[in-house]
């Protein structure tokens, strides 16, 4: 089993680089056709029909690359199937075999895939004018809607997201945070303001030691000085330790030898690099957007299930192993898998066990319900802490007082 996971990536990726080199060719000879039709028409509003003659011509030319990209894409395609999907001789498996737990046919089963798709695209290309053209195509076709709203919504997230990692500039993103500091305080309790102060205080702080310097040493850590005082002050509470080290450093400089916090500020010398940094605040701030603004997971529903697949898929094969060589071993519970799915973001579990009644929830008689701040005990639970719903009470895991009505039951997605 140790080889086959290299090798359904090798033929994923053998699949992408053909699949991307067809369209690429496909959408190069449309361009291209594109371009002729709009000069026939300047032509022709021109009086001059000299253009006509070219577009037989070039329009059986497209034709004809169309179809042999059309071709290539469909051989690989088909490759695909025979060696992964639909044939156990690649993998000694058959994928049909170890999975009996198919989504089944019908409208409702093909707008949920759909919508899973339109939500990926709109996610990651909301400047992409074609892209977004397809989805509006699936929606008229399927009768979904993506509101005007979530794409504006996706699009401030990817400016801000570019921001960091390709403009290399905090500010905006800063700017966000200020603007909802006491949201992400007090709905999210979220240090990521915090973080991004501190990268900016870091950047300054290392500025002398790098070939494009503000300055010398001394006026870097000045200007590092100035920006702790100017920003760090609303965090003396809850980051006091790490602002007291962080001032402290200022008497070094970052790259010197016995300076105690080098490992903390020293962007050239930490594990820390200012790119790791500014990749994990990436991953903060995403976390953060979709959970105030857009109200979804920080990642598409589609990811997640291809990459909860790909993790389980060594598991499905040893559990297919074992039936085969077991005739007393069987596993007949609806929704439910025999194992856990091992996966590095998170973990999926097949069933949802109160941490307080230590009972199996179950929608419709005792669903699991969310807090507002975000923990999830069942609905019992919640009747016995809130004295049948009379009064507040205190989350069993943070300092949150929560009031009954805040709560709100807990839709799990069945991957």
């Amino acid at each position: 089993m140790t080889s086959t996971l290299p090798q359904i990536s090798k033929e994923i990726d053998s699949l992408a680089k053909v699949s991307g080199e067809s369209m690429l060719t496909c959408l190069d000879e449309t361009q291209s056709l594109l371009d002729v039709l709009r000069a026939a028409q300047a032509a022709l509003i021109a009086d001059d029909d000299s253009e006509l003659n070219k577009l037989p011509v070039r329009v059986n030319a497209w034709s004809n690359a169309m179809i042999k990209s059309l071709k290539m894409y469909n051989t690989g395609l088909t490759l695909f199937n025979v060696k992964v999907v639909e044939s156990g001789r690649t993998f000694e498996f058959r994928l049909d075999d170890l999975y009996k737990y198919p989504l089944g046919e019908g409208t409702n089963v093909q707008r949920m895939v759909t919508k899973s798709i339109i939500m990926h695209l709109v996610r990651n290309n909301t400047d992409d004018g074609a892209l977004l053209h397809l989805v509006r195509r699936l929606e008229q076709q399927f009768n979904l809607e993506v509101s005007a709203e979530l794409v504006d919504g996706f699009r401030v997230l990817n400016d801000l997201v570019s921001a960091i990692l390709v403009d290399h500039t905090l500010r905006p993103v800063i700017d966000w945070c200020e603007a909802n500091h006491e949201a992400l305080i007090h709905e999210l309790n979220s240090d990521l303001e915090f973080q991004l102060h501190k990268l900016q205080f870091l950047i300054h702080y290392n500025s002398g030691s790098t070939a494009d310097a503000i300055g010398p040493d001394g006026l870097s850590r000045f200007l590092a000085y100035k920006y702790a005082r100017e920003n760090f002050q609303k965090f003396g509470v809850s980051h006091l330790q790490v602002v007291l080290k962080l001032l402290s450093s200022l008497l070094y400089a970052a790259e010197t030898e016995t300076n105690p916090y080098r490992s903390l500020v020293d962007l050239q010398s930490s594990e820390d690099t200012q790119l790791v940094m500014r990749q994990k605040i990436v991953s903060l701030l995403v976390s953060n957007f979709c959970a105030l603004v857009l109200r979804l997971s920080p990642r598409s529903l589609l990811e997640e299930v291809l990459l909860a697949s790909y993790r389980a898929l060594p598991q499905f094969v040893k559990f297919h192993k074992l039936l085969k060589v077991s005739a007393n071993l069987d596993w007949t519970t609806e929704n439910e898998l025999p194992f856990e799915t091992p996966y590095d973001y998170d973990e999926f579990h097949q069933v949802f066990i109160c941490p307080v009644s230590k009972e199996q929830t179950v929608h419709g008689v005792n669903p699991p319900m969310s807090l507002p701040c975000r923990h999830i005990l069942s609905k019992e639970s919640i009747w016995k802490l809130s004295r049948n719903l009379t009064t507040s009470f205190k989350c069993p895991y943070c300092p949150e007082i929560c009031s009954p009505e805040n709560t709100f039951e807990v839709k799990f997605v069945n991957l």
